[in-house]
């Protein structure tokens, strides 16, 4: 017969899943005429799972165990070593073990205890396993083995779910309602799977549903599932009438037709049940009735309690807490009673209690339903739950005094029945308009937030592509969102901010049939040059590209351009071996150098112009008299042809990279080797010298820069770009290189100075495939331009947006503080006692005559005019200062002993709020009479704003968020733990209606302070606190700062994260974006002052040029 067993469940499992129980006896029959030995044994396995209950008659003997429980630790069962035991139920020991083979991990190992290993019990084990084995779900602790110890015993071993318990995990993280709603959610959706799969739980309780953490997140596991039903059923007929706390189900979360029939007709709808008393419990922190009542009772009286008495809604069972109760359940939810008991009136409580109705009819027909219910809850949508109506609670009352109503019930109903039938028919039409109505609404509002998502999806999906160089596709993107005649226009600050990354970047030329090799600038910028295979040298216009003029060299192809410093003379390097010289622009040949016979490659002069340096397909480098051209030496040291020179500054040293992978510095006055890098990579390319002569940067056909510190000859930093480098070019600024690859690919490499020491780094900020072919020369053209040219014969101008990843460093201006005109114009900064005015379109200064000097400045704000300045001291004075006549200066003394922290302006500039961080106090004053209109004093008060209609204004106190009434100064809002650490800034948005905050918890949030409750959690930020906060004119966008040197735009209405903007290697410290966001400008630890251009798309008509 055991030869039956693999075959009797095959064909158990094929019964029970494909025909109903009917036809089971014809098909055993069938079974039986060719096996009556694998029939007998189907039909014990049928029996046991059409009724357990016969398995654990009392007349079977148990097996006597042989292994003390206590004695199992560090022993081994099968491939498991027992490691500690973690929990006992009435059936089962659980312990912690390791799994030694096929593979090495943890697991949880439930032995079956002594006295329930029978052989029904067994039979009954398999059918459980076979179950059990069709499930597989996130959320579901899943059955991984299952067998005998050698004893005879039954385990079966699960996967290892090292958390807490859902309530306690909650009540410890202190976890918000929608948090715990959240959680729930993904349980309710593990309890439906296991349905599907034929399974009820029948014991869903908090210590059955664990919580853990996975990547920050939490993750919750149901266990158990189908262990109880397996092993328990010999329990049930006693545990009703004896221990309760060992009956399938805990009283507490049993449904009433599990307390009253035990095993038999019991459906899905007892376990929802039992969830929707967990979820009693997290969201009241109570439970519907109380757990010594319930344990006190006899079993007629649990059944009576369980079927007959209503349990208050979960707002009432709170609002019946002691006090020391009521507030703990507070603090674990962080609300104040009032706020709780306002969130769990109404459709939260609706929900729980159409959860656990008595009548299982009236319930929620899957754990599904409920999940979907809480979930529209949770998106403010209309739910499904309604309290009961006053027919229902009619019926019910009927139920219990039947006689003495049914008489009433007679006379009731012949009076109402005329009337009831109009009624029904008006009452019908009126909630079929108003379910229409709302249908309506609900599917507007849910066709805005898909077209809301999908911008917000389309614009960081356009900011990945620009980072990746996949710019076509990032204005795909970006043009999907163009508004039509009849949609939205959704476009924000960052769709404009995108566009011009990706508006006009590359102007292409088809200037030669042949490869173009190099291009250079004329020293006074008339005039740019190109040559390449053709031996041709074009002149072309530098601002519109057009080809001026050409001339034929005679040097077959044209390797190197370079000038002389008054431009009078060109050097053209060629392929017949020689360097010529001619005068420019006439192209009269002046001198001819002869290298030899083969190819050269570079020339370039010393800094005074009396030698000239020559490379090529030799393995040495010739020095040149410049005037005779006479050999004057030769440097020798390389194995092969030298690719590109770099002279330093001085005329001291001179770099060279070589086919033979090494990088050698010269020694030019003992015209020996001073460094030699050997890279023992492919061969080296291109190098260039910077940092005054300090630093030097080489490329290589290995796709590699190297970053080398002259002075010691080591490599210091390296970045690989994963393409072979052709050419580079430093920026004018030396903070940025592009990198020229021979897949066509501009590379934007920051170089970044570490703010310990002198040490820098290297790293990719964006990429733009410019040509279809490999490049071979790249040059800087003004800030934000490259020109570069390629083998198919094109010249490129492309724009790659540095000023957007690294912005543009205003030189020699180093503010403490500063402020933005609102135009973005001009820029007025700050520092100890000095103070000046730039223009930002020039990048010079512009001079504040007639202002006060000699002044301890501690803060300044333009007006929202832009026509007055308001500048505060640290002697506590506020001075107004118009731009047109200075001299009509007014002073008010502030009386705040700390100086002026902070000044922010209304919208119209009819008030300024006023901020002293140290003295505590803030004051709102009238424009332009500045007399006080509203004074407090707060403790740890950082910042102010105020509201649009000048009304209002929102100040925080620590961690704590406050709205005060300007005209009756009286508190009207307050969000008490705001965030979990201190408020760095707030803003209230368009309408009004809504503060945004950031705080030194990293978060953003928004908080609708006239509904109360708590804020919304925007996004955290990954990299540093936040120390600004700034808000688009449409409130739809936020732009913060953070002390990791990262700008981060976030939308606001999805509360979803867009992209960062722009990153540097120091912490930010003060942020501001003009008015007509045009302009943000930042500064950091070491007041560093940049602007980045964020102009539309309409204003980047000449962009790139210089």
């Amino acid at each position: 017969m055991s030869g039956n067993g693999p075959r009797a469940r095959t064909l158990f499992v094929e019964l029970i899943e494909t025909c109903p129980p009917s036809d089971w006896s014809g098909r055993l029959a069938e079974v039986r005429r060719e096996d009556s030995q694998l029939a007998d044994r189907v039909e014990l396995l049928l029996q046991a799972h059409a009724n357990p209950s016969q398995l654990f008659d009392d007349s079977i003997s148990p097996i006597t165990p042989r292994i003390d429980d206590v004695e199992l630790v560090s022993t081994v069962i099968g491939p498991y070593h027992l490691r500690e035991k973690i929990g006992e139920g009435g059936f089962g020991v659980v312990y912690v073990a390791e799994q030694v083979e096929p593979i090495r991990r943890e697991v949880a190992l439930k032995l079956i205890k002594p006295g329930m290993d029978s052989r029904e019990v067994i039979a009954r084990f398999e059918v459980e396993r076979q179950t059990l084995a069709m499930m597989d779900h996130p959320h579901v602790a899943k059955v991984l083995d299952a067998g005998m110890t050698q004893n005879g015993r039954p385990y079966f071993v699960m996967e290892l779910v090292r958390g807490q318990r859902i309530t306690t995990f909650c009540d410890r993280m202190r976890l918000t309602i929608e948090d715990r709603l959240r959680i729930f959610v993904d349980v309710c959706r593990a309890v439906q799977h296991a349905h599907q799969k034929g399974i009820i739980h029948r014991d869903l309780k908090p210590s059955n549903i664990l919580v853990a953490r996975q990547d920050d997140a939490p993750v919750p596991k149901v266990i158990d599932f189908g262990v109880a039903k397996a092993l328990t059923q010999q329990l049930r007929g006693q545990t009703v009438y004896t221990a309760f706390d060992q009956m399938i189900g805990t009283p507490m979360y049993m449904s009433p037709e599990q307390a009253e029939m035990g095993s038999l007709d019991i459906d899905t709808r007892s376990d929802v049940y039992s969830l929707g008393v967990v979820l009693y419990r997290l969201v009241s922190g109570a439970t519907p009735y109380d757990r010594d009542s319930l344990r006190n009772s006899t079993p007629e009286q649990l059944r009576r309690i369980l079927r007959h008495r209503e349990p208050l809604r979960p707002s009432g069972q709170f609002a019946n807490l002691s006090e020391k109760e009521s507030s703990r359940v507070c603090e674990e939810r962080r609300l104040d009673p009032r706020r709780l008991r306002n969130q769990l009136a109404g459709e939260l409580d609706w929900i729980v209690m159409k959860a656990i109705e008595k009548d299982r009819n009236r319930r929620y027909e899957s754990p599904t339903a409920l999940a979907d219910d809480i979930e529209r809850f949770l998106e403010g949508d209309l739910v499904a739950a309604r309290p009961p109506s006053a027919w229902y609670r009619l019926s019910k009352l009927a139920g219990h005094y039947r006689g003495a109503i049914a008489t009433a019930a007679i006379v009731l109903v012949a009076l109402c029945a005329g009337l009831a039938v109009a009624m029904v028919q008006r009452n019908e039409a009126v909630k079929a308009r108003g379910l229409a109505e709302r249908r309506l609404q609900e599917a507007d509002r849910e066709r805005e937030r898909a077209e809301e998502l999908l911008y917000v999806s389309d614009v960081q999906l356009a900011a990945q592509s620009i980072e990746q160089g996949e710019v076509q596709q990032a204005a795909a993107l970006l043009n999907r969102h163009r508004p039509g005649p009849a949609t939205t226009d959704r476009r924000g600050l960052e769709w404009h901010l995108l566009m011009r990354q990706v508006t006009g970047h590359t102007t292409e030329i088809a200037l030669s049939k042949g490869p173009l090799y190099t291009l250079q600038h004329s020293p006074d910028r008339q005039w740019l040059l190109a040559a390449g295979a053709t031996a041709s040298v074009y002149l072309l216009d530098p601002r519109t590209l057009k080809l001026i003029d050409s001339f034929d060299t005679g040097q077959k192809e044209v390797n190197g351009l370079t000038f002389t410093k008054d431009g009078a003379r060109l050097l053209t390097a060629g392929d017949d071996g020689t360097v010529r010289i001619w005068s420019f622009p006439a192209f009269e040949l002046l001198q001819t150098i002869r290298y030899g016979e083969r190819q050269v490659y570079s020339a370039i002069l010393d800094p005074d112009e009396k030698q000239v340096f020559v490379a090529g397909r030799e393995p040495w480098i010739g020095i040149f008299d410049f005037e005779t051209g006479e050999l004057l030496s030769k440097l020798t040291g390389h194995d092969r042809e030298v690719e590109a020179l770099e002279v330093s500054q001085d005329g001291r040293m001179l770099g060279s990279v070589s086919a033979d992978h090494t990088m050698i510095l010269w020694d030019l006055q003992k015209r020996k080797p001073w460094s030699r890098s050997d890279r023992r990579v492919d061969r080296l390319s291109v190098l260039a010298m910077f940092g005054g002569d300090s630093w030097i940067v080489d490329g290589g056909l290995d796709g590699t820069l190297t970053l080398t510190n002259a002075g010691t000859g080591e490599a210091e930093a390296w970045l690989s770009l994963g393409d072979p480098v052709q050419s580079l070019a430093v920026s004018a600024d030396e903070t940025a290189i592009v990198a020229a690859t021979r897949g066509g690919t501009l590379h934007l490499v920051l170089i970044e100075r570490s703010p310990f020491g002198s040490a820098r780094t290297l790293r990719l900020a964006t990429a733009w495939k410019s040509h279809s072919d490999r490049i071979y020369g790249v040059l800087w053209s003004g800030d934000d331009t490259v020109l570069s040219v390629a083998r198919d014969g094109t010249l490129c101008r492309t724009r790659l947006s540095p000023g957007l990843r690294r912005g543009r460093i205003l030189p020699g201006v180093y503010p403490q503080q500063f402020a933005l005109s609102p135009d973005g114009r001009h820029l007025v900064w700050i520092r100890e006692n000095q103070m000046g005015r730039i223009d930002l379109q020039t990048g010079k200064e512009v001079p504040l005559e007639g202002f006060p000097v000699g002044l301890e400045w501690s803060e300044v704000r333009y007006s929202p005019d832009g026509q007055r300045l308001f500048a505060g001291t640290l002697d506590g004075r506020l001075f107004m200062i118009p731009f047109d006549k200075p001299s009509d200066v007014r002073v008010r003394d502030l009386k705040f002993d700390h100086g002026v922290w902070e000044l922010r302006c209304s919208k119209d500039g009819s008030l300024l709020a006023s901020v002293s961080r140290d003295d505590d106090r803030i004051k709102v004053l009238d424009v332009p009479s500045l007399e006080t209109r509203f004074e407090i004093a707060l403790a740890d008060n950082w910042r102010a704003a105020l509201s649009e209609d000048g009304k209002l204004v929102a100040v925080n106190r620590g961690r704590d968020a406050l709205v005060f009434e300007l005209d009756s100064g009286q508190l009207i809002a307050e969000s008490l733990r705001h965030h979990d650490e201190a408020i760095r800034s707030l803003a209230f948005l368009p309408g009004d209606e809504e503060l945004a905050t950031i705080g030194s918890d990293r978060t953003i949030r928004i908080w609708g302070w006239r509904e109360g409750g708590r804020p919304d959690v925007v996004g955290v930020h990954t990299s540093g606190s936040p120390v600004d906060l700034q808000i688009s004119r449409d409130g739809r966008t936020a732009v913060t700062a953070t002390t990791q040197g990262e700008v981060v735009l976030w939308h606001l209405p999805t509360r979803q994260k867009l992209f960062s903007m722009a990153q540097t290697e120091l912490r930010y410290r003060q942020m501001a974006l003009s008015a007509d966001e045009r302009i943000l400008a930042t500064t950091d630890r070491l007041d560093n002052l940049r602007w980045y251009p964020l102009q539309p798309e309409a204003a980047d008509v000449a962009a790139g040029e210089d």
